[in-house]
């Protein structure tokens, strides 16, 4: 009886070592849902991908129906996926449903259940962010005489296309810089709160434009999401449009009902309000008017002052620049468009400007993206 009790006991050690050893197998194993793609470029940029078409394959077209895929590019489908991209310079996608840019441009994407038991095709239009498309042509920079000699003289300036946010960066944007990038950027006046390593945009805040941001935050957030700071020649057309001189993005007339500004009346009254907020929506009785620029871009006007690339100065726009300025080659200060919740009305004229030292930070400067098209070889 002993002896077998024996040989009972070391079968028994055998085979929890053998399963142990099976185990770490299987789970040490690398997960490989996505198939054949290319390496996973330096600095990916998220992206807004917008599905411009759906057709079926096989399978249930109740559970087809169910697809969706957000702002975020995060894809929402009824059962485990993997999606590929027809052609991967453009984008790919990993198995949590997130998708990855890599340029801006149209794709098709086959998505699929991991039995392949359930196929679907997506044609796709990658945009860089939300983000607006401003058209190459002329417009009308700066201001008639009598408002301020830095926005003089009126001149017709021509710009390549280009793309620009719809919206100001918010906290929650920023956030996710700040957990990639490091702390080097984080100002802890930010609506940003810092717990256990990780950043996060403060309860309530998540939408809300970053603000406490320096110009050199500005640039490197701009850079690892694959954009960059607008001129101040493209934040003024973007304000503005092509067509006329107006005053304010909304025209020769803006209100406490088109945007944010200093006795405006809206209900978050003495800071900025969420990103898109005068979008003709009413929150606690106060009414607001849709107020996009001339281009579909909102908050030009008030909010919160945006960095540009350009060094400021003030006899600047008397250089001869006909075609896609970019500022003077140096200075002391860098150039701040739009005004904020803070400043007074005349603040918000498309042609205002603005300037502070780049290192500056406070609750008055946020930031605004831009983006070149890719150039054909």
């Amino acid at each position: 009886m002993r002896k077998l009790n024996i040989t009972v006991i070391f079968s028994l050690i055998f085979a929890i070592m053998g399963l142990l050893i099976v185990m770490n197998y299987w789970f040490m194993q690398p997960l490989t849902l996505i198939d054949h793609l290319p390496p996973r470029d330096a600095t990916p940029f998220r992206i807004y991908a917008r599905p411009t078409s759906l057709s079926l394959a096989v399978g249930d077209s109740t559970r087809i129906d169910a697809f969706t895929l957000n702002k975020y590019g995060e894809l929402v489908l009824g059962a485990p996926i993997k999606f590929l991209s027809e052609d991967s310079t453009i984008c790919e996608a990993d198995s949590n449903g997130m998708i990855f840019g890599h340029q801006v441009g149209y794709t098709r994407m086959v998505l699929a259940d991991s039995n392949r038991m359930l196929e679907t095709i997506v044609d796709v239009n990658v945009v860089m962010g939300d983000m607006v498309w401003i058209p190459a042509g002329p417009f009308t920079r700066g201001s008639r005489p009598g408002y301020s000699q830095s926005e003089e003289p009126q001149k017709t300036i021509y710009l390549d296309g280009y793309w620009i946010d719809k919206y100001e960066v918010t906290n929650s944007q920023f956030a996710n810089f700040l957990n990639a990038r490091g702390s080097g950027f984080y100002d802890s006046q930010m609506s940003i709160i810092r717990r256990y390593g990780e950043f996060y945009a403060a309860p309530g805040k998540e939408d809300m434009p970053v603000a406490y941001v320096s110009w050199y935050a500005a640039q490197a957030y701009a850079n690892w999401i694959g954009k960059r700071l607008p001129t101040e020649a493209e934040w003024e057309k973007a304000a503005r449009g092509a067509s006329d001189d107006r005053t304010f993005p909304t025209g020769e007339r803006i209100t406490g009902a088109n945007a944010n500004y200093r006795n405006s009346g809206d209900p978050y009254e003495m800071g900025p309000t969420p990103i898109g907020f005068y979008n003709g929506q009413t929150l606690r009785g106060f009414k607001t008017i849709n107020s996009p620029s001339p281009y579909g871009v909102y908050d030009m006007a008030g909010n919160l002052f945006e960095w540009v690339s350009d060094w400021y100065y003030k006899d600047y726009y008397k250089w001869d620049a006909p075609a896609n300025p970019q500022g003077p080659p140096g200075g002391v200060e860098r150039s701040a468009r739009g005004g904020s919740w803070f400043d007074i009305r005349d603040r918000l004229r498309t042609s205002y400007r603005s300037s502070a030292r780049p290192e500056l930070r406070n609750e008055l400067i946020g930031i605004r993206c831009a983006k070149s098209p890719e150039k054909s070889n």
